[in-house]
């Protein structure tokens, strides 16, 4: 009983611990997660407000924002109309894509930029590929932002900081390490000699980044990819990589992948080598291996966990449906949707999003699909959108037909997992407010007790058969029950005119 209490902080302790002092202890962690997180927003703007006369942009010497730091870019080869763009490269700050008119001031100065680092939701739409060949990485950004907190965790700023100055953490697989990359808010853009600052612009106004772009006025993609690119030593250091590996530097876990060959996907590890390439890994064959039907389980298991998924690997013949050869992509969900409410059929799906924000499959279950109309059911479970932003929902049976690969890396999800939401930025009670939105989830609608009690350690082991193949259970998404499926609905895949 002892080693209980210990345990009982994260709620790892007995069952009869966990009930009886759980109340007791999740109020601590309410405590700790909203209310020093609040007045620390309000000292930092009071700081800014009271001494920002007395600061100094800052400007990184060890990633000075000139060529160096580029190094020489191939541009996105998947990519054809983005591929390498051309002309000169103008250097501007993240937060002056969008700030007050007239003159920059001469010091910091709180207010003076329109920009976010995170407005609204962190989600997969706020990344939008640029001319550099890193989809790998913006894909494992895409595919970590579904995970709430993931990615605002790895900013040690919650806000646009007015001296430009950025710390982020990343995890080094090489050398098992977190570090935290210090960076300014320089990034690369498009040069036009014909603007009066030299900077060619989007119809909004805003300059041109030559890379990640922003989503709106908010700049955590575009900074958190200045931070790969300094931990791997330039912009162009960071192209044709594995989405696996990015994933574990922003997560610290193993690594794995599986591989489709003859109807099997068989496990390959991620392997970290000594290099002076940060990024040099390889695969090690692992003694695990699914056939389709299994592996479906397996991986609605680990969606369902809070596994971080990616794929990869398109065949030949997915080119034809509108798929992408050569690049990365985030495997956002893993589904089991009934035809109809009533109904014991069921369809496995799988949603995708491209890296690049557009284009999408085109056959079965695409946006302009018949299908959403002949199942209601299943476009209202699914929260169907057809809008054109590289996201789009297949049938389990057509990914294992066109993919050759599914990356994994298991995340861990616990009450220390939580953060204070994300706030406004412009306004003076968006702190408070988050502070009380926070509350209201933890208690109301028992985020606070599911995180607790429901927690899930990451771990790289293979997961047991009998596990993954429950027909019900509790896991950090909830009670689930499996009973009721019992016929799954094949597709006809000599039918893709048909349903285009």
């Amino acid at each position: 009983m002892t080693r209980c209490w210990p345990a009982l902080y994260t709620g790892q302790a007995c069952l009869l611990y966990n009930i009886v002092f759980g109340p007791l202890v999740l109020l601590v962690h309410a405590c700790r997660i909203y209310l020093p997180s609040c007045f620390y927003i309000y000292a930092w703007r009071l700081y800014w407000t009271l001494g920002g006369c007395c600061s100094a942009f800052f400007q990184d010497q060890e990633f000075p924002p000139n060529n160096a730091s580029l190094g020489k870019v191939s541009g996105d080869t998947a990519n054809e109309s983005g591929g390498k763009q051309g002309g000169g490269t103008a250097w501007v700050r993240a937060m002056h894509f969008s700030r007050n008119p007239g003159a920059q001031p001469s010091h910091p100065t709180l207010g003076d930029s329109h920009m976010r680092l995170f407005e609204g939701k962190i989600e997969a739409q706020d990344i939008l590929q640029g001319a550099l060949g890193d989809c790998w990485l913006l894909a494992a950004m895409a595919t970590l932002a579904e995970h709430e907190g993931s990615i605002n965790r790895l900013f040690q700023d919650c806000c646009v900081q007015p001296d430009g100055k950025y710390s982020i953490k990343l995890f080094d697989p090489q050398v098992k390490q977190w570090k935290v990359i210090v960076i300014d808010d320089f990034v690369p853009c498009l040069a036009d000699a014909r603007d009066p600052d030299g900077v060619a612009r989007c119809a909004d106004g805003m300059p041109k980044a030559m890379y990640a772009r922003p989503h709106g006025k908010e700049i955590w993609t575009m900074l958190l990819e200045k931070a790969f690119a300094k931990l791997c030593g330039s912009y162009a250091a960071t192209e044709a990589g594995i989405t696996e590996w990015g994933i574990s530097a922003m997560t610290g876990g193993s690594a794995w992948r599986y591989e489709r060959d003859d109807s099997k996907w068989s496990r390959l590890d991620l392997v970290a080598e000594e290099s002076k390439d940060k990024r040099a890994c390889g695969f090690k064959h692992a003694a695990e291996g699914h056939d389709d039907e299994e592996f479906f389980l397996l991986l609605r298991y680990y969606h369902r966990q809070g596994a971080v998924l990616c794929c990869g690997g398109v065949k030949p013949a997915g080119q034809e449906q509108g798929l992408v050869v050569g690049h990365a992509f985030s495997l956002l969900q893993v589904r089991a949707v009934f035809t109809s409410w009533h109904s014991e059929e069921f369809f496995r799906m799988v949603q995708i999003r491209n890296p690049w924000g557009t284009g999408e499959w085109k056959g079965p279950w695409s946006d302009a699909s018949p299908l959403w109309e002949k199942y209601p059911h299943v476009r209202e479970v699914l929260q169907f959108s057809g809008r054109d932003d590289g996201t789009y929902w297949m049938q389990w049976e057509d990914f294992c037909h066109f993919w050759g690969y599914v990356g994994c890396v298991d995340y861990g999800n616990s009450i220390l997992s939580m953060r204070l939401p994300i706030f406004s930025e412009e306004e003076a009670t968006g702190p408070m407010k988050a502070c009380l939105l926070g509350c209201a989830r933890f208690w109301c609608f028992c985020e606070g007790p599911r995180h607790f009690f429901l927690s899930h350690e990451a771990s790289a082991d293979k997961v047991e058969s009998n596990v993954f193949q429950r027909n019900f259970g509790c896991d950090p998404r909830g009670a689930y029950c499996r009973l009721c499926e019992r016929d799954m609905v094949i597709p006809q895949l000599q039918g893709y005119a048909d349903v285009r």
